[in-house]
């Protein structure tokens, strides 16, 4: 074979989004644009621009604290989940599943 192949592979569920709950704010706040996601339900979603998003604390500043508040505590709670799979996977025994066994 040349060249490269993308393999479809089975949905898989990052994330289950509560009402409040952030999507793509590293969209926001780096230069990445690329998200994708499917709705599992009818959804309804509040979409900032970046520019918006900078000129929100100073043309509202409650507001736009507020909302960097939250997008904070989302980020934060993202990084520890993270942090928790990672170590989850650290500990998980791979030579077991695979049959090998420590002599």
């Amino acid at each position: 074979m040349y060249g490269r192949s993308d393999t479809p592979s089975a949905p898989l569920e990052i994330a289950d989004l509560t009402p409040g709950s952030f999507l793509g704010e590293n969209c926001l706040s780096r230069s990445v644009f690329r998200l994708s996601g499917t709705a599992a339900e009818f959804t309804e979603l509040l979409c900032i621009s970046r520019g918006r998003l900078k000129a929100l604390p100073e043309e509202h500043p409650a507001i736009g604290v507020k909302l960097l508040q939250c997008f904070l505590a989302s980020l934060s709670e993202k990084i520890m989940r993270s942090n928790e799979l990672r170590r989850e996977a650290e500990a998980y025994d791979h030579n077991a599943v695979n049959g090998i066994t420590e002599e």
